[in-house]
C-alpha cells in the first residue's frame, strides 16, 4: 500500500492524514474512533478522503450547534433574571410595607417566608440551569477544538494572554446566583426568627419551616441529577 504506516506504542502514526496533524490525532484516536466508527489502532486502519469529510461535516454540525447553544444560554439567563427581578419587587414591596407598618403581623411573616422560599428555591434552580447550559457548551466546544485541526487550523486553540487575570462571565453569573441564594435563605430564616422567642407554636412552625428549605433544596437538587440516557464520556 502507498500509505507508510508507522507504529509506536500500538498506535499508528501515520493514518493518510498531513504529518503535522498525526500528533493531535494520536492525542484524540479514541475520540475520532467513536466519531468515524473505526479503531485506528488496527495495523491496517487508515484515514480515508471519506473519513476527512464526514470530519468536516461533523466540525461545521458542532460549530453550529456552539453558536447554537449561547443563544440559548443568554436566552436562558434573561428569563431567569427576569423572574428573579420580579421575585425581588415583590419581596421590596412586602418589606417596605412591614418596616413603615406600626405592627408587623403573622401574616406578613408569612408571606415574607413564603416569597423567599419560592425566591430560594427558584434562583437554586436557576444557578443549575446555567451550569447545565454552559456544560453543554462546553461539551460542543470540546467537539469544535478537537475537529479544527482538520477544517480551519487552530483557531479557536489559538492561546491569548493578558497582563490582568481573565474575567468569567460564567463564573460573574453564578457569583450573582450565589448572593441572591443568600439573599433568599438569609430572608426566609428571618421571616420565621423575628415574630417571637415565646410562643412554643411559633417555634415548632420556625422548626418547620426551615426543614420545609431544606426538603425542597434536596427535592430538587435531585430530580436535576437523575442519570441521563444520553452518556457523553468517550470510555475505552
Amino acid at each position: 500500500m502507498n500509505t507508510v504506516r508507522l507504529r509506536k506504542k500500538g498506535q499508528v502514526l501515520n493514518r493518510g492524514i498531513p504529518v503535522d496533524l498525526t500528533t493531535h490525532f494520536n492525542s484524540n484516536v479514541k475520540y475520532f474512533n467513536y466519531l468515524l466508527n473505526k479503531d485506528f489502532t488496527g495495523e491496517f486502519t487508515i484515514l480515508t478522503n471519506w473519513d476527512k469529510e464526514k470530519i468536516k461535516e461533523a466540525y461545521n454540525k458542532a460549530h453550529h450547534i456552539r453558536e447554537y447553544e449561547i443563544n440559548l444560554f443568554w436566552s436562558r439567563l434573561n428569563y431567569l433574571w427576569l423572574i428573579n427581578a420580579v421575585f425581588f419587587s415583590a419581596w421590596g414591596v412586602i418589606v417596605y410595607s412591614m418596616l413603615n407598618a406600626k405592627e408587623v403581623t403573622y401574616l406578613q411573616y408569612a408571606t415574607l417566608f413564603l416569597l423567599s422560599s419560592f425566591g430560594s428555591a427558584f434562583t437554586y434552580l436557576a444557578t443549575s440551569i446555567v451550569k447545565a447550559g454552559k456544560y453543554w457548551q462546553q461539551v460542543w466546544e470540546y467537539h469544535v477544538h478537537t475537529l479544527e485541526p482538520f477544517v480551519s487550523g487552530n483557531l479557536y486553540s489559538m492561546p491569548f494572554t493578558q497582563v490582568l487575570p481573565k474575567p468569567s462571565i460564567s463564573r460573574s453569573i453564578m457569583v450573582f446566583f450565589a448572593f441572591s441564594l443568600i439573599i433568599w435563605v438569609v430572608s426566609a430564616i428571618l421571616a420565621v426568627v423575628l415574630p417571637s422567642f415565646d410562643s412554643k407554636f411559633v417555634l415548632l412552625f420556625e422548626v418547620l419551616a426551615m426543614a420545609t428549605i431544606f426538603i425542597i433544596f434536596y427535592l430538587i437538587d435531585k430530580s436535576i441529577k437523575k442519570p441521563s440516557n444520553n452518556n457523553i464520556v468517550l470510555d475505552d
